[in-house]
C-alpha cells in the first residue's frame, strides 16, 4: 500500500515537473519583426467591373537568415508568423485612377511550400475617397507559420471595380510580419 502511494506521488510529481518545464520552454523565445523589401507591381488598365485578378507579385524573404541575425534561433524554431501590416501606394494615380475605383478587393497569399492561395486581406466596402495610398485591413490573427518555411512569398490582388481605369497603375507595396521563434519541445 505504501509502495503504491509512493509510486502515485512520484508519478504526479513527474507530471507536475513536465508541465512546468513545458511552460518554461514555451516562454523561451523572441518576437522578430520582418518586412518585405518594397514590392513593385503594375495594375493594368481595367476595362471591366466584374471580379478580376489585377496583379500577382512575389517577394523573396530570407526568413532563416533574418531569424539567425536577430536571435540564436532558426526558421526551424518558428512558433508563429502573422502579417502585422501592409500598405500599397499607387505611384502614378490621379483623380480617376485611384483606390476609390475599387469597390472591393482582397489579397491572397501563398509560398513555395504551401502553394494554395489563402485570403489575408479583404475589404468588401472600399470607400470612394480618391486615396493613392492605403493601409490594408490585414487579418492580424491569421496564422501563417507553415507558409514561412519557404523564402518565396506570393500575393495576388483580386477585386471588383466601381469604375474602370484609364491607365496602368504602378504600385509599391510594403508588408510587415511578426514572427515568433522559440525552443522546440
Amino acid at each position: 500500500m505504501i509502495r503504491k502511494s509512493i509510486l502515485i506521488a512520484a508519478g504526479l510529481a513527474m507530471l507536475a515537473m513536465y508541465s512546468s518545464c513545458s511552460k518554461v520552454i514555451d516562454g523561451v523565445g523572441v518576437s522578430i519583426g520582418m518586412q518585405s523589401t518594397t514590392i513593385d507591381f503594375v495594375i493594368p488598365v481595367i476595362t471591366t467591373t466584374d471580379d478580376t485578378s489585377f496583379a500577382a507579385f512575389n517577394t523573396f524573404l530570407n526568413i532563416d537568415s533574418i531569424i539567425r541575425a536577430s536571435s540564436s534561433f532558426s526558421a526551424n524554431n518558428i512558433k508563429s508568423a502573422k502579417i502585422s501590416s501592409a500598405t500599397v501606394e499607387l505611384i502614378d494615380g490621379d483623380d480617376v485612377n485611384n483606390w476609390g475605383a475599387l469597390q472591393s478587393y482582397k489579397f491572397t497569399f501563398a509560398s513555395d511550400n504551401k502553394p494554395g492561395m489563402i485570403t489575408v486581406v479583404q475589404n468588401d466596402n472600399n470607400p470612394d475617397d480618391g486615396a493613392l495610398k492605403v493601409s490594408l485591413p490585414v487579418d492580424k490573427s491569421m496564422e501563417l507559420k507553415d507558409y514561412f518555411k519557404a523564402n518565396n512569398l506570393s500575393y495576388n490582388l483580386i477585386g471588383r471595380m466601381r469604375r474602370t481605369t484609364t491607365k496602368e497603375l504602378h504600385c509599391h507595396a510594403l508588408i510587415k510580419y511578426t514572427v515568433k521563434v522559440g525552443l522546440n519541445v
